[in-house]
């Protein structure tokens, strides 16, 4: 189970039903620049007299170009007390101008910024909910008397939203499975069926989902990773021996998390890579793990392809690894020697964004802070929160 999911299993587990309750569905209209009508002098009337010479037009001014505006990077995390009242916030991705956008646990910030989705912990009403970063109502989706929601992966273009889902009610509920919400639509698609060990989606168009899927009712059992579209068309099994997981796809590879069973205890899980097709696998970590601990799990990818943020989970354990897949060089975040928990990598590589202090306590415990892929010193961006992510 990978840290983000690890959040919400705590309280809850997921599943989905395909009806879908939306509250205001204007307020979720994709936004669109509309040009003002441009004003139009009317021509101007013949001369009644041919004029003695005819004017020479001067040269029209080039418009001066309109600068693009920036998109704003933005974080998302999540506070809470031991009282409750779980928050869900947005701020600059510095952590300057922190505003509430709801109420939920494990925030997931879409890439354009514009939306952060999160699991809801109440005893009636909806499982998951869609704030749109402007202010509004959100959309919601799911029962959570009957089942749990965790948001596992945008698409680049922020349309889609993979959504893992568990039942609340039965082990062996054969609703359980990977669904997808196009936010252009409203509509509810359910990709695979079974229980999902993790969902990716691929980092460019044409949009492709990688998960891992084991069969319902026996989560500890042999478990594939596959790809297929957003509507769960087009789907390919990409792994064969039954002990692949986690998948985290990036621009050349897909990172997954490879197991070996042990007997009595937690498996060992080490971080492998394939191309998307399923080709060309290759053992990148070979660490030795001891007993009631897991290993590694891959969390995120820089845009190039080149840094490889992961996370060493076990019993009472979280801690942030960075690895460098082409040289296999691994080597263990710290600040001030405390363990983090890993959040997010930025698009160049060159920083990560962990929180501390909240592993296994409340998310107001804990802190945000960015800090050098290869080590070095921290910045604080939030004093108290956890579960971050951002969209730099």
């Amino acid at each position: 189970m990978s840290p983000r999911r690890s959040v919400l299993a705590a309280a809850i587990t997921v599943l989905g039903l395909l009806s879908v309750s939306t509250l205001a569905p204007a307020a979720w209209a994709a936004a669109k620049g509309h040009s003002r009508p441009g004003t139009h002098a009317k021509p101007k009337a013949k001369p009644k007299t041919k004029p003695k010479a005819k004017a020479k037009p001067k040269a029209k001014a080039k418009p001066k170009a309109k600068a693009k505006a920036k998109a704003v990077v933005r974080i998302a995390y999540a506070t809470g007390g031991v009282s409750g009242d779980n928050a869900i916030w947005i701020a600059n991705a510095d952590g300057t101008h922190r505003r509430r956008v709801g109420s939920g646990i494990a925030p997931l910030l879409s890439p354009n910024g514009q939306f952060v989705a999160a699991s809801w912990l109440g005893a009636t009403g909806h499982a998951l909910a869609i704030y749109p970063v402007s202010g509004g109502p959100p959309r919601v989706y799911f029962d959570v008397t009957l089942l749990s929601a965790t948001a596992a992966s945008w698409s680049p273009d922020s349309r889609y939203l993979a959504v893992e889902l568990y039942s609340v009610v039965s082990d062996g509920d054969p609703l359980a499975g990977l669904a997808t919400v196009d936010l252009r639509t409203g509509a509810v698609n359910m990709v695979d069926y079974g229980e999902i060990a993790g969902a990716s989606f691929a980092p460019r168009p044409p949009d492709r989902i990688a998960y891992a899927r084991a069969w319902i009712g026996n989560p500890a059992g042999p478990v594939d990773i596959y790809t297929a579209a957003p509507n769960g068309t087009g789907r390919k099994r990409i792994s064969y021996d039954a002990v692949n997981l986690n998948p985290v796809w990036g621009r050349d590879w897909i990172a997954y998390d490879h197991q070996t069973l042990r007997p009595n205890d937690a498996p060992v899980y080490q971080i492998w890579l394939m191309r998307p097709d399923g080709t060309h696998k290759t053992q990148i970590t070979q660490m030795v793990v001891p007993t009631l601990l897991d290993g590694l799990m891959p969390i995120a990818w820089s845009a190039n392809g080149r840094h490889l943020l992961t996370s060493y989970q076990g019993q009472d354990t979280s801690q942030t690894w960075a690895l460098v897949p082409s040289t296999h060089a691994l080597r263990q975040l710290t600040i001030g020697g405390q363990a983090l928990d890993a959040a997010g990598i930025s698009s160049d590589g060159s920083t990560v964004l962990v929180d501390q202090g909240a592993f296994q306590d409340v998310p107001s415990h804990g802190k945000v802070e960015t800090l050098p892929f290869g080590g070095g010193h921290a910045k604080v961006l939030i004093s108290h929160g956890a579960d971050p992510n951002w969209t730099r």
